[in-house]
């Protein structure tokens, strides 16, 4: 991947304690690749919540989102979080990935903003060191099927 990780508590973001806030981000060379954002707080039934994972289109695919998550997992793991949980637009491509990862699927979170509708689709795992694990899972490679 040829990058560096680096970790941060965040500063009270929407008034969010800092203490139990960390942002982590990859960067290589000059360009910041992704992001995530994590929070220790009760989020639909676990102890910790995913609030934001990014990764630049330009990125995506070479394991920088994996990398992200494992950080975020860590330090929310040091913090006593034991579940975690998140939520990511019902249409997005990330949802197959999430749903790969055996997160759980929950309710469906809907907001309006102005005339527009936002449903968000809410992804749990019971047990973080079990996401860990799976994370630490080489990826399944597909291979195309010869038939003569």
């Amino acid at each position: 991947m040829g990058s560096r990780l680096r970790s941060r508590p965040a500063t009270g973001e929407r008034g969010w304690p800092s203490t139990q806030t960390t942002c982590c981000w990859s960067r290589t060379r000059a360009r910041r690749s992704g992001y995530v954002l994590a929070r220790r707080n009760p989020f639909q039934g676990t102890d910790a919540e995913i609030m934001a994972l990014h990764v630049r289109a330009a990125s995506r695919g070479r394991g920088y989102g994996t990398a992200l998550l494992r950080a975020a997992l860590l330090a929310l793991q040091a913090k006593g979080a034991q579940s975690v949980g998140l939520s990511t637009l019902e249409a997005h491509t990330s949802r197959a990935w999430y749903e790969r990862l055996n997160g759980q699927p929950g309710g469906v979170l809907t907001q309006t903003y102005g005339d527009h509708v936002v449903r968000e689709v809410v992804f749990s795992w019971p047990a973080i060191r079990a996401l860990l694990t799976h994370l630490e899972s080489p990826p399944i490679e597909a291979h195309p099927i010869n038939r003569h």
